[in-house]
């Protein structure tokens, strides 16, 4: 499939996309309820789960429409068997501004680091439709990139910003 460049590099969810990204966080985190056992993280609890779902649901459905994909729609759970958007990884970064890849993440592929957007709690008015922080799309690396200029953490490896590679060369 021939990448698709973004048109734009941010993008503020409408009031409809945020409830639908809050429902897929849910959906997500539903078949891991009560199961601390089950869930790596359960260390941050259920609603914390469900936030960080609903955040990372938002990231996708924000670069989804900065490419132009106006009927995209982001799944509940693919269990990494297509791509998150297009033919794009998403990562967020909830401030620690690397993009992550774990070894069960494929190198070939392309990966997209997004920030702010429904992390961040605002007040919200009528004249600006509703809308809260926009997501921005900060950088973006291929997998090997990411191994070999990144450092290796844990099952995985962490790229900083700084090394990757600026949107407007992607595509």
């Amino acid at each position: 499939m021939p990448f698709i460049a973004p048109r734009f590099y941010s993008y503020a969810l409408t009031p409809q996309e945020e409830a639908l990204c809050a429902r897929i966080g849910y959906e997500r985190q539903a078949p891991m309820f009560a199961q601390p056992e089950r869930n790596r993280n359960y260390y941050e609890g259920e609603v914390w789960e469900m936030w960080q779902h609903a955040v990372c649901a938002g990231a996708e459905l924000a670069f989804a429409r900065m490419l132009g994909l106006n009927d995209f729609v982001p799944h509940v759970n693919k269990f990494k068997t297509e791509k998150d958007v297009d033919c794009y990884e998403v990562r967020y970064t909830f401030g620690n501004g690397m993009l992550r890849l774990s070894d069960w993440d494929s190198k070939d592929d392309i990966y997209v680091l997004l920030a702010d957007g429904m992390r961040h709690k605002v007040r919200r008015t009528k004249e600006q439709g509703w809308k809260g922080t926009p997501y921005r799309a900060v950088c973006w690396a291929d997998g090997h990139h990411i191994a070999q200029h990144g450092e290796r953490v844990g099952k995985g490896w962490r790229l900083p910003v700084a090394k990757a590679f600026p949107m407007e060369e992607l595509g």
